[in-house]
């Protein structure tokens, strides 16, 4: 259907679901098109709202940790109060060295198993995924 053939008709109806659920329980209301183009406008102004309120939580957070040192324990008063998680990025480097013992056939090229090898680590709610990076073989 195109475009130019749809007639918008303040008085059309439309039967709802006003249930919670999809299916069971159905609670049938007769809406008409001006009621729910007026739910659609306040919809999408609550979307709106919505996200400009979290833009500006998002702007206290970052103020509150930039001035963490100075807030001390007020900082996070602020913080409980409008549900923030008062938590900051950083990125560390690790150095981390893993000793593995390896049953191989005599006849096994051991350069080509430590060059193939593939390994994860996981730690609590943390997980490091595949790495693929150099490995350092010492024969002992």
């Amino acid at each position: 259907m195109e475009n130019e053939d749809i007639k918008y008709e303040s008085t059309a109806t439309i039967v709802i679901n006003e249930s919670d659920t999809a299916w069971d329980d159905a609670k049938p209301r007769v809406m008409n098109a001006q009621e729910i183009s007026a739910i659609l406008r306040y919809d999408k102004r609550r979307q709106e709202e919505l996200a400009e309120l979290k833009r500006k939580i998002e702007h206290v957070k970052e103020y509150l940790l930039e001035a963490y040192d100075d807030l001390g324990e007020h900082a996070q008063e602020i913080a409980d109060w409008l549900d923030i998680e008062l938590v900051k990025d950083v990125t560390v480097t690790v150095t981390v060295e893993f000793e593995v013992s390896l049953s191989v056939k005599p006849d096994e090229d051991i350069d080509d198993i430590i060059t193939n090898l593939d390994y994860s680590m996981e730690n609590h709610d943390s997980v490091i995924e595949y790495y693929t990076g150099d490995v350092t073989w010492q024969e002992s």
